[in-house]
């Protein structure tokens, strides 16, 4: 496990964790996020923290899901925490 990982239980409250961590080196980069008119994601974990924190609107995220929450949540436990911070 990795530094930002190591209190969250299971790997779905790690990915929250990696997103929160991702969106806060995009803020302290200082870019100027204004100017991109698109950004490609590729696993939707990575877009929860940049579109909740106003980092990138979400109108700018193109996603391209590996699997929904809703899949994955037929072959799995998947967190109340993080169904929360998807659905609201």
């Amino acid at each position: 496990m990795g530094r930002f990982e190591k209190n969250a239980r299971d790997k779905f409250e790690r990915r929250l964790v990696i997103s929160e961590a991702e969106s806060k080196s995009l803020e302290l980069a200082d870019l100027n996020l204004s100017e991109i008119s698109r950004i490609h994601i590729f696993h939707v974990s990575h877009a929860i923290s940049l579109v909740l924190n106003n980092i990138l609107p979400i109108e700018k995220i193109v996603l391209h899901p590996m699997m929904t929450w809703i899949w994955y949540s037929k072959y799995t436990n998947v967190s109340k925490k993080l169904l929360i911070k998807i659905l609201y």
